[in-house]
């Protein structure tokens, strides 16, 4: 069978709404260790609140897909990650616009939306 992946510059790396707590931890700690800008996810940082290991596994995968060229393979995390073709930040994405949405800390007030510009 031939797989074939297209890439875009709109794509982001999001995490799977059925994936367990453990993996997503596990997720998180490979992202982390491995090149994603977790500062802003920090007990200190910008987008720490929500503090749930959806909102933060979620801005570490994307990190990590991003700082690593959107390459093939950069947005696994052992199946607790998937790609959106659609922006988080829009509210039409019912699975993910309530866990995005939550992203609120001082500077980081617009949400996801500030939070995830902070990728760029």
């Amino acid at each position: 069978m031939l797989s074939i992946i297209i890439r875009t510059k709109a794509m982001w790396c999001v995490v799977r709404s059925d994936a367990s707590h453990q993996a997503l931890q596990r997720g998180l700690d490979y992202a982390c260790g491995n090149g994603a800008d977790c500062a802003p996810i920090q007990s200190t940082g910008l987008c720490y609140l929500p503090n749930t290991i959806q909102n933060h596994a979620a801005y570490a995968y994307n990190s990590y897909y991003q700082r690593n060229n959107m390459a093939p393979g950069s947005c696994h995390f052992s199946g607790t990650a998937t790609f959106a073709k659609t922006d988080p930040r829009d509210k039409g994405l019912p699975d993910y616009s309530e866990l995005y949405s939550g992203f609120r800390r001082r500077g980081c007030s617009g949400g996801w939306n500030s939070c995830l510009n902070m990728l760029s």
